[in-house]
């Protein structure tokens, strides 16, 4: 039996195909890397071109000899740890992410989880996660950055892993000093009274296979600071993932 369309129905699709058409004529799929080249499917976050210029880890196919596992050996215990990129100073990378967080631009960072997702998803070596947690940033750089550039990653990681994203479980309650000029100990104590987890949220990590998401890891001393807490209060094992790491 042949399913009747509607002539009403079919006044709709053919609206709804024009305004597609006519939306991706006014606002094309850019690459996130040189805003630049229209990409022709969803699938795809950046050019072929700048594909090649990506300097892309490889933490997803070594489980311990990685160079973020590696940034934290003797600091504090991690099951599994991955970068997705290499970040270095005036490189591509650089811009993308200073377009993410300094520019507003939020569908890079929805781009740049999924991407980290997939790897993730596709890691043969990848423990399982009970909750999804992002390092959290001051109340007032949220308020002027206007979101949490870790939480967008978070929850596309959650999306494709299905596995709960717990926003807000850990909170920055002081606003800290820069610690690119500090050594080790000093940028340990300039954040360890930083970092929190919220009193009503303190049973949720006890027993709990953590993921942490941040964008860049530059000195670690955040990432080591909520790790170390989320151990002294009962969490099973922490795992670390991010966009980038410095090289």
């Amino acid at each position: 039996m042949v399913k009747k369309t509607s002539f009403g129905q079919i006044v709709i699709d053919r609206c709804l195909n024009s305004l597609k058409q006519i939306l991706r004529t006014a606002f094309p799929r850019l690459c996130i890397g040189c805003m630049k080249t229209e990409l022709t499917t969803r699938k795809n976050y950046l050019c072929i071109q700048c594909i090649s210029e990506v300097p892309f880890t490889d933490h997803f196919e070594k489980k311990y000899e990685n160079a973020l596992v590696q940034h934290f050996y003797g600091r504090f215990p991690i099951t599994f740890g991955a970068a997705m990129v290499y970040f270095t100073s005036g490189g591509l990378v650089q811009e993308i992410m200073h377009a993410f967080k300094y520019k507003g631009e939020q569908y890079i960072g929805r781009s740049l989880g999924k991407m980290l997702a997939d790897r993730l998803n596709n890691c043969t070596f990848r423990p399982s996660f009970d909750i999804i947690l992002s390092v959290p940033i001051h109340f007032k750089r949220q308020y002027m950055r206007g979101f949490n550039q870790s939480d967008i990653l978070a929850q596309e990681i959650a999306n494709v892993l299905k596995v709960p994203f717990e926003k807000d479980l850990l909170i920055k309650i002081l606003e800290t000093e820069s610690q690119t000029t500090k050594t080790r100990s000093e940028r340990l104590n300039n954040i360890a009274n930083a970092i929190a987890i919220q009193k009503n949220k303190v049973e949720e990590v006890k027993g709990k296979r953590i993921l942490l998401v941040d964008d860049t890891i530059t000195t670690g001393s955040t990432l080591e600071a909520c790790g170390l807490i989320l151990l002294r209060n009962g969490a099973a094992s922490i795992s670390i993932a991010c966009v980038a790491i410095a090289k």
